[in-house]
């Protein structure tokens, strides 16, 4: 691999580990300690974990009361596995994307557009214009055109059957579009550096 690929990557998992210290332990008193972490006061640390709180809590909610391969496909990593999640982001998507080969499930629009949608991820290893992706921006919000086509026919199929379907397809584009593309809009409009 590249080494600045490298280098970023392990940026930006150490600045999720950091957010996974955000909240200070107990000290002996039962308090926590006064003076708050300089990396939780960083903005683009507060909006990522808004965007997680606000779009990603959906996205699970809907998925939890379908279940099954939905649940799994959609399942939010702990904060301990937070960071070995992002460093095989391509061992993921290729997961996800397994799940939709072969004989195809009841499911299988749900898992493609799933899928698909991981590929936004991937804003993360922009290098620059040379890289061979499009900027980040633009990158995820290609990705969603992907996952889009997918999203729009679980739409179809549920509008009149299922809510709990239709609130997961509509949560998930709003993880993608405007969720994950504000932040990275706001924060790494020129990837993460």
């Amino acid at each position: 691999m590249d080494e600045k690929l490298i280098q970023r990557l392990e940026s930006a998992v150490a600045r999720l580990e950091t957010l996974s210290t955000r909240f200070p332990a107990a000290s002996s008193s039962g308090h926590a300690a006064d003076a708050p972490d300089s990396a939780a006061l960083d903005p683009s640390i507060v909006a990522y974990d808004d965007l997680m709180n606000q779009y990603l809590a959906r996205v699970s909610a809907a998925a939890d009361k379908i279940g099954g391969q939905v649940l799994e496909v959609t399942k939010k990593p702990d904060l301990a596995g937070l960071a070995e999640f992002l460093k095989p982001l391509n061992e993921v998507i290729m997961k996800a994307t397994a799940m939709t080969e072969g004989r195809r499930s009841d499911f299988f629009n749900h898992l493609k557009a799933a899928a698909d949608s991981l590929s936004a991820l991937a804003w993360i290893a922009f290098t620059g214009k040379d890289c061979g992706m499009s900027m980040p921006i633009a990158h995820v919000e290609e990705s969603w055109q992907m996952a889009e086509f997918y999203s729009n026919k679980v739409l179809v199929e549920y509008r009149n059957i299922d809510p709990n379907h239709v609130e997961w397809a509509k949560s998930l584009k709003e993880l993608y579009l405007p969720g994950l593309r504000d932040y990275v809009k706001g924060f790494y409009p020129l990837g993460p550096v």
